[in-house]
C-alpha cells in the first residue's frame, strides 16, 4: 500500500481586539472602539473600556427642538452632533417627549409636547398643549372648542355660504348681514343657499372629506352616505363616523378617515386607486424595500453593497445602515461605522419593526471553548460552529455573528487573527490492483462543500478566506489572471 498526502491550507487576514473607547476619532468617527489611544482626536474624551460602560457613549433618547422631534436610543454624540439635546432617560420618562393634545387655533393634533411647540410656532400660536387627553379621537373633538358652522350672506344678490368659524363669520358680519348655524353645513337645504351636496372629495387634517357645490367643507368621506341628506345637513363628529375598519383605512375606495399614526394620510388618487367619488384617497405610508414590507415609523437594519443600502453578507468594505419607513419613503437614519466595529441589530416592538447601532462584541469569540460561553449575548456576539465533517483544526468552535472588518494596511495584525482559522487535512490514497488509485482517508476534504464550509468560517472571522468585497471584486486571483496578455 502506497500513501499520498494532499494538504489543503486556508489562511485568513485578523484583526486585534480594541481596548480603548474613542469620545471621537482622527478618522471623525464618534465613540469608536479602537486599538490605540493615538487614534483619538486630541481634545476629546477617552477610555480604557468598552464605549457601551462609558458614560459619553451611551444610548439615550435625542430631543431636537428645532425640528420638532423625540428619537430614542441615540448615541448621545450623534445627537449632539445633529443639533439635538441628548437625555439619558427612556422617550417614556422624559414629559417634553410624551403624547397630548395639540390646539393650534381650531385644530387639534395628537403628538409630544417638542412636535407642539414647534407647530405652534411655525404657525404663529401660542402653545396649547392638553397633557391629560391621551388618545388621538379625544384630541381630535377638542376642534370643536372654536366651533366651526355655516356662515350665511348675500353676495352679488345670492345668498351663499362659507363654513367656517363664528369668530370668522363675524368678521364678515362688520361689512354684511350674516347669520352663523353652529354646527349646520352650507349643504343643508334649510338654509336655503346655493351651495348643496356633490361627490366632491378634499384633503382636510390628513383626511379626506367632501365637500359642497361651493367649495366648503363637508364631513369625512363615507361613500354610503353620499345621499344622505342628514349627513349633508349636520356637522358629524368624527367617533361618530361609521365606516372606519380600525386600521387607518388605508387604500380604502370608501371612507376617507385616515390615520397617520397607523400608516395612512389623504393623497390624490394615482393609477389604480379607484375610490367611489372623488379624487382623493387614505395614502398607504408603509414601504416596499427588497421585496418586504414595512409599516410607517418602523426601523430596520441594511447593509452596504455598490453604493446600494441593503446586502444580507458582512463583505469586506461594507457597513450596517438603520433604515426608517416615514411617509412612504425608506430614508437612512443612522451609518453605523468604523469597519463594522459598530453593528446594526433590530427586535420588534408591540408588532412593530425597531432597530439601532450598537457595538460590536467580536473580540473573544475565538477564546470560547464551550457553547453555552461562547452564545452569551450579554457578553459577546458569536454563534457555534457545528463541524459536520468533524475536522480537527485547532479546535475553534467559536466565531463572530457578525464578521468584522479589518484595515487592509494591516497585514501583520489581520494574518494572525486570521490565522486561527487555518484547515489542515491529510488524505490517504492506496494504489489498488490494476494500478488504480482510490482515496481510503479523510475523502471527505477533496469534495467541494467541505472547502465551501470551512471557507464559510474563514469569512466568519473577518475580512478572510475566499470571497468578493461589498463591491463584488473577488479577493483572490486564478491561473489565467497571473498571465500576460497581449
Amino acid at each position: 500500500m502506497v500513501g499520498m498526502i494532499f494538504l489543503l491550507v486556508i489562511i485568513l487576514i485578523g484583526f486585534v481586539s480594541a481596548s480603548y473607547c474613542c469620545e471621537k476619532t482622527k478618522k471623525g468617527a464618534w465613540c469608536q472602539p479602537v486599538d490605540s489611544k493615538k487614534e483619538c482626536a486630541e481634545g476629546f474624551k477617552i477610555a480604557q473600556t468598552g464605549c457601551e460602560s462609558t458614560s459619553y457613549c451611551k444610548f439615550g433618547t435625542c430631543i431636537n427642538f428645532k425640528e420638532g422631534t423625540c428619537d430614542p436610543n441615540t448615541a448621545q454624540k450623534t445627537c449632539e452632533a445633529n443639533g439635538g439635546t441628548w437625555d439619558e432617560r427612556d422617550i417614556t420618562e422624559i414629559p417634553q417627549c410624551k403624547e397630548g393634545c395639540c390646539v393650534l387655533g381650531s385644530k387639534s393634533i395628537f403628538d409630544t409636547l417638542t412636535r407642539c411647540k414647534k407647530l405652534s410656532a411655525d404657525q404663529g400660536f401660542e402653545t396649547d398643549f392638553r397633557r391629560n387627553i391621551r388618545t388621538e379621537k379625544e384630541c381630535s373633538s377638542l376642534s370643536g372648542l372654536e366651533t366651526k358652522g355655516a356662515c350665511v350672506f348675500k353676495e352679488d344678490l345670492k345668498r351663499t355660504c362659507k363654513f367656517i368659524t363664528k369668530k370668522e363669520c363675524m368678521k364678515i358680519g362688520e361689512s354684511r348681514n350674516v347669520s352663523f348655524y353652529e354646527k349646520i353645513l352650507c349643504s343643508s337645504e334649510k338654509l336655503g343657499t346655493d351651495c348643496g351636496p356633490s361627490k366632491k372629495t378634499t384633503c382636510h387634517d390628513g383626511k379626506v372629506y367632501f365637500v359642497d357645490t361651493c367649495g366648503n367643507l363637508a364631513n369625512i368621506y363615507d361613500a354610503d352616505r353620499q345621499d344622505d341628506a342628514y349627513y349633508w345637513t349636520y356637522v358629524i363628529d368624527i367617533k361618530d363616523v361609521k365606516c372606519d375598519d380600525g386600521k387607518g383605512n388605508i387604500n380604502s375606495k370608501t371612507c376617507g378617515l385616515c390615520d397617520y399614526h397607523a400608516g395612512s394620510t389623504c393623497g390624490a388618487k394615482r393609477l389604480g386607486e379607484n375610490p367611489k367619488y372623488g379624487d382623493y384617497i387614505c395614502r398607504d405610508l408603509s414601504c416596499e424595500y427588497k421585496g418586504k414590507r414595512y409599516k410607517h415609523k418602523e426601523r430596520w437594519c441594511a447593509k452596504s453593497e455598490d453604493g446600494n443600502k441593503g446586502t444580507e453578507k458582512n463583505l469586506p468594505g461594507s457597513e450596517h445602515f438603520v433604515l426608517e419607513c416615514r411617509d412612504g419613503e425608506v430614508r437612512v437614519v443612522d451609518e453605523c461605522r468604523d469597519w463594522r466595529n459598530m453593528i446594526c441589530v433590530e427586535e420588534k416592538v408591540d408588532g412593530k419593526m425597531n432597530a439601532i447601532c450598537t457595538t460590536n462584541k467580536w473580540q473573544d469569540c475565538t477564546e470560547q471553548d464551550n457553547k453555552k460561553d461562547c452564545l452569551n449575548e450579554n457578553v459577546r456576539d458569536c454563534v457555534w460552529v457545528e463541524d459536520e465533517f468533524k475536522t480537527s483544526w485547532s479546535n475553534l468552535k467559536c466565531v463572530p455573528k457578525y464578521a468584522p472588518a479589518f484595515d487592509f494596511w494591516e497585514g501583520e495584525k489581520s494574518g494572525i487573527y486570521c490565522s486561527k482559522g487555518t484547515v489542515t487535512c491529510e488524505v490517504t490514497y492506496e494504489k489498488k490492483i490494476g494500478g488504480k488509485w482510490e482515496c481510503v482517508h479523510n475523502c471527505y476534504c477533496l469534495e467541494k462543500k467541505w472547502l465551501n464550509r470551512m471557507n464559510t468560517i474563514c469569512n466568519a472571522l473577518g475580512d478572510c478566506g475566499v470571497g468578493v468585497n461589498y463591491i463584488g471584486k473577488k479577493g483572490w486571483y486564478e491561473l489565467n489572471d497571473l498571465l500576460h496578455k497581449k
